[in-house]
């Protein structure tokens, strides 16, 4: 069952292994990202939070932003999924891609 919460504006839904936050790509801003991520850590731990990085985490939201700016995948875009465990070659392409 997913736990609901709303937070400076965002509907985040989290999981046992997901956090969704929706229209994500409506922010790159890191300090905002990251105090969405701290209240949901707070409010609704599980294991994307136990087990991932807030640097891992941003920089997926930050990446899925840079790709919905650019036209690529919107559908899949909008809305960012942080899951845990993910690949590595996801993890590569979040840390690419989130430190622009």
């Amino acid at each position: 069952m997913a736990t609901k919460l709303t937070y400076k504006g965002y509907s985040i839904l989290v999981t046992d292994n997901c956090i969704t936050i929706l229209d994500s790509y409506t922010t790159d801003d890191r300090p905002l990202i990251r105090s969405i991520l701290k209240y949901v850590r707070s409010k609704a731990p599980n294991n994307v939070t136990k087990n991932r990085s807030m640097f891992s985490l941003c920089n997926e939201w930050i990446a899925h932003s840079l790709l919905y700016k650019l036209g690529v995948a919107r559908s899949h875009t909008r809305d960012v999924d942080l899951e845990y465990p993910q690949s590595v070659l996801h993890t590569i392409a979040w840390t690419i891609l989130g430190t622009f």
